[in-house]
């Protein structure tokens, strides 16, 4: 599937659907969930079930392809039974090999999903398996996951040596996605925006002359809603982008929930890129409001009439309370 998003060829995703739709049955645990280390590649005659090779232990190996495998191809061909099947083998990695006593992740547990730790399998790295593999895994499966199913921003950091890139061109691109589902739509160079760089193909222009600390934010080209987070002296802001409708308002609340948390005495809700708002959303700002300490002092910023009108809305003696309708 890599493959396919740079080189598109039916083929490949064929296969790839193909091994998707097989694997589940012969592999993996239906019952308690997991995959096993090895089975049998071909049935004998007279057998129904593939048997097990050696053991019917569940390696770490076998856990962290199939998580990756059908996350990315949920993410890029949108279909339901492959993001249950990553979720489950997700769940099982993150209840059984995660050590969450001393840290780390265990080779091999058992059938049952018990710690396998005999001999050299107690070991958490190996020939196989690395500090890398365990970091690949969590990173693979957060970029598909945010950026591929749940349309969730992401920001990256790189502190790029300028030697290493002789054409000035910071390459940004998390992973081979399916071209045109993820564009950049900030920069910041040293904390301080930056705009010379290409949203589409995924690429910073780097500063000449230094060495720079970038961060990178990318969004999904399809989500309706994007957001940003500042925090200053007593200040939390949070800046709204695009439109906010009835299936985002989950995300709306996770936003809001951070700015509570943030506790400043200001609050500031940016609203000159935001289009207009469902009225679940206007529901959920309401939760919010309710949620704001009576010292602290909420002000929304830059809101074109629609919606000011939405808020207008609101109970007068909530709205008076908490709300002041600022200008840019």
């Amino acid at each position: 599937m890599r493959i396919n998003n740079v080189r598109p060829n039916d083929a490949y995703v064929e296969l790839a659907t193909k091994i998707a739709e097989i694997m589940p049955a012969v592999g993996s645990d239906q019952q308690r969930g997991g995959w096993y280390d090895m089975v049998a590649r071909t049935l004998a005659p007279g057998q129904d079930w593939h048997r097990f090779v050696f053991h019917d232990r569940k390696a770490w190996w076998q856990q962290e392809q199939a998580i990756l495998a059908y996350l990315i191809l949920a993410g890029t061909l949108g279909e339901n039974e492959h993001l249950r099947l990553g979720r489950e083998a997700a769940s099982f990695y993150n209840a059984m090999f995660l050590d969450h006593d001393d840290g780390g992740v265990y080779f091999n547990v058992l059938a049952n999903g018990l710690p396998y730790l005999v001999g050299n399998e107690r070991l958490k790295g190996s020939h196989s398996m690395s500090g890398y593999h365990s970091t690949e895994v969590c990173y693979l499966a957060a970029v598909y996951t945010n950026l591929l199913i749940n349309e969730q921003p992401m920001e990256f950091h790189f502190k790029p040596k300028a030697a290493s890139f002789p054409d000035g061109i910071l390459r940004v691109a998390p992973d081979l996605l399916p071209p045109g589902r993820v564009k950049v739509s900030n920069v910041w160079v040293d904390g301080e925006p930056y705009t010379d760089f290409d949203k589409e193909k995924l690429t910073v222009r780097l500063p000449e002359g230094k060495e720079v600390r970038v961060r990178v934010r990318l969004v999904s080209a399809k989500s309706e809603l994007d957001w940003q987070h500042e925090q200053r002296a007593g200040e939390h802001r949070l800046t709204l982008i695009g439109t906010i409708p009835p299936r985002r308002v989950n995300q709306l609340r996770a936003e809001l929930d951070r700015v509570v948390r943030a506790d400043a005495d200001r609050l500031v809700l940016v609203f000159a890129e935001l289009e207009s708002l469902s009225g679940e959303a206007v529901s959920e700002f309401i939760f919010f409001l309710g949620k704001v300490r009576l010292n602290q002092e909420v002000h929304i910023v830059g809101a074109n009439d629609a919606v000011k009108h939405a808020f207008m809305n609101i109970d007068s003696m909530l709205r008076d309370r908490f709300i002041h309708l600022d200008t840019m």
